[in-house]
């Protein structure tokens, strides 16, 4: 499945690569596609590079919400599963089962 892609204005601030979670309303150039609300969308720079994926919220300022940094396919169990387990994995690393 592909998604839409918002393609991100030229001379923004380089927030997203900076692992920024957010995109504004104002930090898109054009969309290539058509997206709904909620839909997940990639993320390109003004060259084209992925960048990120998130959902879609064109009622909103923060007109993008990054969910991942890698493209991925849809938000399902097997994505949930996934997270679920890195923070796990993560937090294992500072409390120990007892």
């Amino acid at each position: 499945m592909k998604h839409p892609r918002a393609i991100l204005l030229r001379d923004r601030k380089k927030r997203v690569e900076q692992g920024h979670p957010w995109v504004y309303a104002s930090e898109i150039d054009r969309m290539e596609g058509e997206a709904l609300p909620g839909d997940l969308v990639d993320l390109h720079s003004h060259q084209g590079r992925y960048l990120a994926t998130g959902y879609w919220n064109p009622q909103s300022q923060i007109i993008v919400r990054i969910v991942s940094y890698q493209p991925i396919e849809a938000m399902d169990e097997d994505f949930f599963r996934e997270r679920f387990e890195q923070c796990a994995l993560h937090r294992s690393r500072f409390v120990q089962d007892h």
